[in-house]
């Protein structure tokens, strides 16, 4: 993990952040202590193919993480009780 003083990242942004974009992570000093730290974007896929859900899904089987309750737990109003 590097570190730059706030001087030099307000005069050399687009150096500091080719290095975390390069996947360092770098602490911003002020008077010679950390106070902020800059961390590369971790790329995280926002959506899958409904094929590998639906893999994913037979895999796991019915219910078998207990997800039907644990999401009792943290969503208490359902609609179950809905005629429809």
């Amino acid at each position: 993990m590097g570190a730059v003083p706030a001087r030099e990242l307000r005069n050399h942004t687009a150096a500091v952040l080719r290095r975390v974009a390069a996947g360092e992570e770098i602490d911003v000093l002020q008077d010679n202590r950390p106070v902020a730290r800059i961390i590369p974007l971790r790329h995280q896929r926002r959506w899958i193919p409904a094929s590998e859900m639906i893999g994913e899904l037979e895999r796991l089987g019915p219910d078998s993480t207990g997800l039907r309750e644990e999401l009792r737990e943290i969503l208490p109003d359902t609609t179950d009780d809905l005629p429809w």
